[in-house]
C-alpha cells in the first residue's frame, strides 16, 4: 500500500539498516572459521540488507501529495544521499585497508550494492512519479 506523506526520519532508517548491513557483513568474511557467531553475522546482515530494500521500495512507491506531484523530494535526496555516502565509505575502506584481506573484498560488494541500490531507487521512484 502506498503511502502519500512523507514520514520524518524514514532516511534515516535507510542509513542506520544499510551501517548494519555493511557493518556485520564484512565481519562475516573476516573468519573463514565455521563458528556460531557467522550465523548470528549472516542473519543480522541478510536481515538488515533485507529491510534497505524494503524501506527504499516503499520510499520509492509512495505517491507524490498533490502539491508536489512530478516533483523530487528533500526525502529522496536524503535516501539517495544516505546510500551513496554509505558506498563511499565502504569505497574508502577498500582503498585504505585496515583489516584482514577479505574485509576489503566485503566491503567492496557492499559498496557496489548500495551504488546498485540508489540506482534502483532513482528508477523506481521517477516511474512511481511518471505514474506508471
Amino acid at each position: 500500500m502506498q503511502s502519500s506523506a512523507v514520514v520524518p526520519g524514514r532516511a534515516a532508517i535507510t542509513a542506520v539498516w544499510g551501517f548494519l548491513a555493511a557493518a556485520f557483513g564484512a565481519d562475516l568474511f573476516a573468519d573463514v572459521g565455521d563458528r556460531p557467531e557467522t550465523v548470528f553475522r549472516f542473519v543480522v546482515a541478510m536481515l538488515g540488507l533485507f529491510l534497505v530494500f524494503r524501506e527504499l521500495t516503499a520510499q520509492a512507491e509512495r505517491r507524490a501529495d498533490y502539491e508536489t506531484a512530478e516533483r523530487w523530494s528533500l526525502s529522496d535526496t536524503q535516501n539517495l544521499v544516505a546510500l551513496l555516502v554509505l558506498a563511499a565509505v565502504l569505497a574508502v575502506t577498500v582503498a585504505f585497508p585496515i583489516g584482514s584481506i577479505t574485509e576489503p573484498t566485503a566491503s567492496a560488494c557492499y559498496a557496489i550494492l548500495y551504488t546498485v541500490l540508489a540506482a534502483y531507487f532513482v528508477f523506481t521512484r521517477r516511474r512511481t512519479l511518471r505514474g506508471k
